[in-house]
């Protein structure tokens, strides 16, 4: 299922339009469409938003995404190894 899938079945689950869905998290009907169509895909601020709106987490919409990373490991919060 491709993320704009998602966001179109979730927007129908919950029963908004995409005029409604887009009043709600302060974004143009056309660009809630774009991504309903895979023609764009919503920033991460966006997708905070609509995880709120549908009480889902963000992961949830984001997988997928290129450039949006599934896992929450950190290279950079890796214990550091004492050298001997």
């Amino acid at each position: 299922m491709t993320t704009g899938q998602k966001l179109r079945r979730s927007r129908k689950i919950f029963g908004y339009t995409a005029e409604d869905l887009g009043e709600l998290i302060g974004r143009r009907t056309q660009t809630v469409c774009n991504w309903e169509l895979d023609k764009t895909s919503p920033k991460l601020s966006d997708l905070i938003d609509l995880a709120d709106v549908y009480m889902i987490d963000v992961s949830t919409l984001a997988e997928g995404i290129t450039g949006v990373r599934s896992d929450t490991s950190n290279r950079f919060l890796q214990p550091s190894r004492t050298r001997m």
